[in-house]
């Protein structure tokens, strides 16, 4: 046996090298402080979402002290939270750059440029929120703590409003309404709603589901569902109906889908039971029913079809729809009346050139998520984001961060999916048969 010559020595190998060893030590220890900061604003950051309208000194919400200091974490470390972005996230800078145009001849009327110049400001963050909140949720585990931390902040919420801490009341002919912090009744439902659909998915339909997941979550699922029927809100009630009956829809093994399918079928019941015997939200399913009343809903959405069919492809502009909309409903002082509905926003807002965009993003979304629904979160993101549609057909939540948080939850892990189906080994050639020598 032949030994191969040995390789010349030209000096000390620099891996030897105490002093760049070092070093190298040292800037892997600092750029793995870098990358747990980000994480850990993140968490932070995601956690404070919904306490997003409970103001602080000054008027300044939670959420932006804390989002202040995950951007700032952030740009220390830009590599992984700002990589290349998803192909949806470009038709969402298309609504903005749409959005910018018909903003311009707003701004130079006085009464609409504050309102335009933070509506901007907004949609800037939330895009760069979107795409950052993207790129870290690539580690399913980190997505998962997100979808805890978020989940983990509305129980502490619906706790609070249980002990009666800072909650607010509307009386009404059908019972009492409650709310947290000055937040809207629709808002604070939809939060919950998105985080029971997120915690019983994780709890019972992944794979990583554990026993301690499933503990935690019965008993937080039941809370969030009777602060859910406090809040009066229908569109809460049909958004979590919504992301419940979308976790239905999963692979995987037939005893964890009967056992989830079990899970859905009794939480679905325990919602509609929670229906029935909540005065408040079950007189304002009857008000709809009956008399047709959905609150200024039955007279907004056919003016708005209206505005549309007068200006298709341009909309009425950013904040002028709204006051346009407000003039024409003739609310109290003519005050602006928000569209409660995505579709008719953005068709009334910027028109054909900016929703289309907007919608095709959604799309991409909702097929990243129905791809990735046997990855490592499962079906949880596509119910999220159902849950999340379905709240939108009620209220318009381009502007808040939960709709852009389930955006981003439904992106995240469909480049994993991708690469997977692109490298996914051949399989083995058959082993050629020997030849038989005579």
């Amino acid at each position: 046996m032949t030994q191969s010559p040995a390789r010349p020595s030209n000096g000390p190998s620099p891996a030897f090298n105490p002093q760049e060893r070092h070093e190298a030590i040292a800037g892997a220890k600092e750029r793995r402080a870098r990358t747990f900061l980000v994480r850990a604003m993140f968490l932070a950051f995601v956690f404070s979402i919904p306490f997003d309208m409970v103001a602080i000194q000054a008027g300044t919400a939670l959420a932006k002290v804390i989002g202040v200091g995950f951007f700032v974490a952030c740009l220390l470390n830009p590599r992984e939270p700002f990589a290349k972005p998803p192909k949806a996230f470009w038709f969402f800078v298309a609504y903005v750059g749409v959005w910018v145009m018909a903003a311009v001849p707003q701004v130079n009327i006085e009464p609409f440029r504050v309102d335009v110049l933070l509506r901007f400001s907004t949609l800037v963050q939330l895009l760069a929120f979107g795409l950052v909140a993207t790129n870290l949720m690539k580690d399913h585990r980190l997505a998962m703590q997100a979808v805890f931390s978020f989940a983990a902040a509305s129980v502490l919420i619906a706790l609070l409003m249980a002990a009666q801490v800072s909650v607010l009341r509307e009386v009404t002919p059908m019972g009492s309404r409650m709310s947290f912090g000055g937040q809207n009744f629709n808002h604070i439902a939809g939060v919950f709603g998105m985080s029971l659909v997120a915690m019983l998915g994780l709890a019972f339909t992944t794979q990583e589901a554990s026993r301690r997941r499933q503990i935690i979550a019965v008993p937080a699922s039941a809370m969030l569902v009777v602060m859910t029927m406090a809040t009066g809100s229908r569109g809460g009630v049909v958004a979590t109906a919504a992301g419940l009956a979308v976790l239905l829809v999963q692979g995987g093994s037939l005893w964890r889908w009967v056992r989830s399918a079990i899970v859905m079928v009794v939480a679905l019941a325990w919602l509609a039971y929670s229906v029935a015997g909540s005065d408040i939200t079950l007189g304002r399913f009857r008000m709809s029913v009956v008399k047709g009343d959905v609150s200024l809903r039955e007279r907004i959405y056919p003016e708005q079809i209206v505005m549309f069919s007068e200006s298709p492809l341009v909309g009425f502009g950013p904040v002028n729809n709204a006051r346009e909309l407000g003039k024409r409903i003739q609310t109290e002082g003519r005050k602006p009346m928000d569209a409660h509905n995505l579709v008719l926003h953005l068709l009334t807002e910027v028109g054909l050139f900016g929703a289309v965009p907007f919608l095709i993003g959604l799309g991409y979304c909702l097929k990243a998520a129905w791809d990735n629904r046997l990855g490592a979160l499962g079906v949880v993101p596509l119910a999220v984001l159902c849950a999340m549609l379905a709240a939108n057909m009620f209220g318009n939540w381009v502007p808040r961060k939960p709709l852009w948080l389930a955006i981003s939850l439904a992106l995240a892990q469909a480049p994993a999916v991708v690469r997977m189906r692109r490298t996914a080994p051949a399989a083995p050639a058959s082993p050629a048969t020997p030849a038989i020598t005579a």
